[in-house]
């Protein structure tokens, strides 16, 4: 039987199919563990993540956005600007970091869902790609947001993808189908 190890955690869901494909009486710590572990590593990477957004903010900036933004809180809004936030996200896409930060949601700040998008537009591979973009629509709570995301690998791949649209019409929420 195996042991679940941190080394062997990289998202909840790995914890909770080990959860359920294994019955060793040590389930519950091992559970516990790797629950402790995946929440300090998460948190440590949000913490860092709002830091560097936060030391790009532009106050002026965020109460002008907030106001364009009738459908999120004020307080959500830290204030970068587009241009300089593609630039961090462009550099911050080539760390690990960012395959960890891309395995939380939700966030509590826009420009932590803009800069998600914007990590998911440098996913290359096209099945990495749509699995992101299908876990992070749900999050997806306003217009700015949903119409920045500009997901390129779709292009070698409209049949495939055209499919996909349908189906999110078909959603019950609004910035899916947007």
């Amino acid at each position: 039987m195996p042991v679940f190890f941190k080394s062997d955690v990289s998202n909840l869901n790995d914890v909770k199919y080990f959860f359920f494909h294994n019955s060793s009486p040590n389930i519950f710590f091992q559970l516990l563990y790797s629950l402790t572990y995946l929440g300090r590593n998460q948190v440590k990477v949000t913490e860092r993540v709002q830091k560097q957004l936060f030391e790009l903010q532009d106050l002026q900036y965020r109460d002008f956005q907030a106001k364009l933004l009738p459908t999120i809180e004020k307080e959500t809004v830290i204030g970068v600007r587009m241009p300089v936030l593609r630039k961090f996200a462009k550099g911050y896409g080539k760390t690990e970091e960012a395959k960890e930060f891309l395995k939380i949601l939700p966030h509590q700040y826009y420009d932590e869902n803009n800069l998600h998008g914007l990590l998911i537009e440098q996913i290359k591979d096209y099945d990495r790609c749509l699995a992101e973009l299908e876990r992070f629509l749900p999050y997806i709570a306003n217009w700015a947001t949903c119409d920045m995301l500009a997901v390129k690998v779709v292009k070698n791949h409209l049949d495939l993808f055209i499919e996909e649209v349908c189906r999110w019409m078909e959603s019950d929420r609004t910035y899916t189908i947007r």
